[in-house]
């Protein structure tokens, strides 16, 4: 599992090439990793752009512009890569998320027990 001092890194990892990025759309190859309807998460999230990325606990925090907040936990074998979106999906990837300039967000989780949140109160 990632420690405190391994979560800080990749959120530090993710600032310089999300921040300002819009979601323009959200892929769920692992509908257990969601936990919010996966229709919601569709509706809600294209469209917002990431102002900040902090960390609470373990939690990656996306403070978004419409409000609401993206959480992901990587639990024990988690990570995000930030990936051209002509890069081939690796097969463990999870929930894929497309952003405005050609690259994804990929939340690549071989034993399948990260999860991601979206909330509008964190």
């Amino acid at each position: 599992m990632p420690e405190l001092p391994e979560v800080e890194t990749v959120v530090r990892g993710l600032r310089q090439p999300l921040v300002g990025r819009t979601f323009t759309g959200v892929t769920v190859t692992w509908p257990n990793s969601i936990k919010l309807p996966i229709p919601e998460l569709r509706g809600r999230l294209p469209g917002q752009r990431i102002e900040k990325i902090t960390r609470r606990g373990k939690y990656l925090q996306f403070h978004l512009s419409g409000g609401d907040t993206l959480f992901i936990h990587l639990k024990m074998t988690g990570d995000l890569l930030v990936e051209p979106i002509s890069d081939p999906v690796h097969p463990h990837v999870r929930t894929v998320f497309d952003l405005d300039n050609g690259h994804q967000l990929r939340f690549k989780d071989p034993r399948k027990f990260g999860r991601v949140y979206l909330v509008d109160d964190p």
